[in-house]
């Protein structure tokens, strides 16, 4: 399902001061997000190669009183195993999995999650992203629940899945503290 991307990316991270500072000094103290309006599912967002529009988004949350102070931490990534959204095959390989949901929910008699507009937006972008990110996290919970029982059933799996849900955590520690170790390759603006 993933395909494995051979590139490193500079990836950068808009946040508060605060939370940039923590994880340069402190990367066992990592914080995944885990809405249930995150677009894309659950994690940490970088933009990928773009200092400036991640300070952008920064500055957006800060005006909005969401941070005392915008500022961006920057990385390098590789990206393993993942689903490139701007690839034609895993944008149809979503929609296999958003066809499953929508029957699960249907035969459970469950509502599916809308995608919803923010007061304040006047674009109307429904930028409350719910089934979006029920999406993605339906896929990920699928794949993970057919690795599990290939590997009970087989020994091993045809999904080519880099690290499971569980091991994320460890695996983003062990990202950062990679990087605060090789300092060239962390980049922090203010």
């Amino acid at each position: 399902m993933y395909s494995s991307k051979s590139n490193l990316i500079i990836g950068f991270h808009g946040c508060d001061e605060s939370v940039a500072n923590k994880l340069l000094n402190n990367p066992n103290n990592i914080k995944i997000s885990d809405k249930p309006y995150d677009w894309l599912g659950h994690g940490v967002y970088f933009w990928e190669n773009n200092y400036q529009r991640a300070l952008e988004w920064a500055k957006y949350k800060q005006k909005q009183g969401k941070l005392e102070k915008a500022s961006v931490i920057g990385a390098v990534l590789t990206l393993d195993y993942c689903l490139d959204l701007v690839d034609s095959e895993f944008i149809n390989a979503l929609s296999v999995y958003y066809k499953a949901m929508e029957d699960d929910f249907e035969m459970n008699n469950k509502d599916l999650p809308k995608n919803s507009d923010v007061a304040k937006d006047e674009h109307k972008d429904k930028l409350i992203r719910e089934l979006d990110c029920a999406v993605i996290e339906y896929m990920h919970q699928k794949i993970d629940e057919q690795y599990s029982s290939d590997i009970e059933t087989n020994g091993f799996s045809d999904f080519k899945i880099l690290i499971l849900r569980e091991e994320f955590s460890r695996r983003v520690v062990q990202l950062f503290r990679e990087l605060v170790f090789r300092k060239e390759a962390i980049f922090k603006y203010a």
